[in-house]
């Protein structure tokens, strides 16, 4: 499987066509500073959303109420900092939509 995830992770599509066929809500986010930044969504997390202006590119703190995004980079920072994943579920209110996704979240 390691083999495969790093022959794969060198094609871009490929890798993110691989997350679009899995039914659960995947993101992939980076480091920025303080915060994190959404990198991709795969398609079940896009028509769950369903947001005019995306996530690609935008921080926690764009998408998400100050405390909801707080409570969050704090769960990303502990999964960054021991390296050992965490379950959880939270109530997400994205801004610009009234929607509330209870989703478990496993951050790895």
């Amino acid at each position: 499987m390691k083999r495969f995830l790093e022959e794969v992770s060198h094609d871009v599509l490929a890798f993110t066509r691989m997350f679009d066929y899995i039914k659960d809500i995947v993101l992939i986010l980076e480091v920025d500073r303080d915060s994190f930044r959404h990198i991709y969504l795969n398609k079940s997390a896009e028509e769950t959303f369903k947001l005019e202006e995306g996530f690609i590119g935008k921080r926690l703190e764009e998408v998400l109420p100050i405390n909801q995004a707080a409570g969050l980079n704090e769960k990303f920072q502990q999964v960054q900092s021991t390296l050992k994943s965490i379950e959880f579920t939270e109530e997400l209110l994205i801004i610009t939509k009234n929607l509330y996704v209870n989703q478990r979240l496993v951050l790895l």
